[in-house]
């Protein structure tokens, strides 16, 4: 009988040792997931707006006016503008 209870508790031992090793790699896949949104998530946020133009930043400019795939800032747009004035005349 005692052979029987040792058996039980290392078979038992094995497959609490067994659980608790796809818990940690459970957890470690999670972690990894989580770890890879966030910095996907910070590389969202760092992504500065360019001007389809010129390419300057957000930063280099007053102001920056974007569309659907596009940007225009308001250096390009007001040379934009004198183009278009100087082919009216």
């Amino acid at each position: 009988m005692a052979r029987l209870v040792r058996l039980a508790d290392w078979l038992s031992g094995g497959l609490i040792s067994r659980e608790t090793a796809r818990a940690d790699e459970n957890a470690k896949l999670f972690h990894e997931a989580d770890d890879a949104r966030i910095e996907a998530e910070q590389r969202v946020k760092a992504r500065k707006f360019r001007c389809s133009f010129c390419h300057k930043t957000e930063d280099q400019v007053r102001k920056l006016c974007c569309g659907w795939n596009t940007c225009i800032c308001d250096e390009c747009a007001t040379l934009a503008v004198e183009t278009m004035k100087k082919d009216r005349d």
